[in-house]
């Protein structure tokens, strides 16, 4: 009887020695973000226009959004017209400014205006991108194109 014994030490500490490991195993991956939604909401109305030799970009604020929007960052890619059209290329947008917003008294949503330094030959592309007081940035606006 004293034979047995090691052996049936041995059996249970390598079955439970497999069932850990099997209980352990399964196809693993890399760590995933939790999907967020942007609180501030994006900028829909994006406009540019040509005001003597400068670009005139404007949009919308709107007053009555559930997260209120602290400021305005506006974005510019550009490609000379030399270069001709390239749909399903990247824009590689570069930062040029940043707006605060100034809140109306009334609460109404007004037009929000800035302007840029344009060269002829160029083509150029703006959005801009709300961001609250915690430096939450919203959805990306809509990408206004103008030729100079």
């Amino acid at each position: 009887m004293k034979r047995s014994t090691p052996w049936i030490a041995v059996a249970c500490l390598l079955i439970g020695v497999a069932g850990w490991t099997a209980a352990g195993c399964g196809k693993k991956a890399y760590p995933v973000v939790p999907k967020q939604e942007a609180l501030v909401q994006g900028v829909a109305d994006l406009q540019a226009r040509m005001v003597d030799d400068r670009v005139e970009i404007s949009w919308t604020v709107e007053t009555s959004q559930p997260v209120p929007v602290q400021k305005f960052v506006l974005y510019r890619a550009s490609r000379s017209v030399a270069d001709g059209d390239c749909p399903g290329c990247p824009m590689l947008f570069s930062k040029i400014s940043e707006w605060p917003v100034v809140s109306s008294r009334s609460g109404a949503s007004y037009r929000m205006r800035v302007t840029d330094a344009a060269d002829p030959g160029m083509i150029y592309f703006y959005k801009v991108v709300g961001i609250d007081g915690y430096g939450h940035a919203g959805k990306d606006s809509n990408v206004a194109e103008i030729q100079p």
